[in-house]
């Protein structure tokens, strides 16, 4: 069971920066938060496979910590677009 919440959780994120690049690909181009966001989803893909093969307890730890980040630049950045805050003046 334990196993298969890591493949879920390190997946997701996986898949989530996977599509990132596919819509780069495609030519729409990341504003800066779209790119802070990746870098918490590859430190979680990476949290995942090292939990699956170096057994520790801290993995899922550093990995609830990694989706914590993401989330709170993905509200940050939501809320950036809504315009209930002004965000970096690059985007």
């Amino acid at each position: 069971m334990r196993n298969t919440l890591i493949l879920i959780a390190a997946g997701g994120s996986a898949l989530l920066l996977a599509g990132a690049f596919v819509f780069q690909f495609f030519g729409y181009l990341p504003c800066e938060m779209c790119l802070w966001q990746r870098w918490p989803h590859a430190a979680a893909a990476l949290i995942g496979v090292l939990a699956l093969t170096v057994p520790h307890r801290i993995w899922p730890w550093l990995g609830a910590v990694a989706a914590a980040i993401t989330s709170g630049i993905g509200f940050f950045h939501a809320g950036v677009e809504k315009g209930w805050w002004p965000g970096p003046t690059s985007c």
